[in-house]
């Protein structure tokens, strides 16, 4: 469990150039992002590999450093049933003042 732990402390303590990326984007759109169009981004823009995108807004989220909510999604454009998908999204100071 000590590896864990270690591990653990590493992402934190690197966690602003590790996650730049992610920040950044999260910053950028200054509003809930669906976690497809987070995926998708960081896919198209950055070449990024799916399980990191996965493992890495979990982690962020379980650490509180980004909120974790969920956002409508229809499974077809003509569907009439929406079905919630976690979304992911970045409070900053100014968000935070209103």
């Amino acid at each position: 469990m000590d590896a864990v732990k270690q591990a653990d402390r590493y992402l934190y303590e690197r966690k602003d150039r590790l996650f730049k990326l992610i920040f950044n984007y999260l910053q950028e759109e200054r509003d809930v992002r669906p976690f497809s169009d987070l995926m998708q981004h960081m896919k198209q823009k950055h070449r990024m590999e799916d399980g990191l995108i996965v493992h890495a807004t979990e982690w962020l989220a379980e650490k509180g450093i980004i909120d974790k909510a969920s956002s409508p999604v229809k499974l077809t454009p003509k569907s009439r049933v929406e079905l919630d998908e976690v979304a992911y999204f970045m409070l900053d100071e100014e968000m935070l003042r209103g």
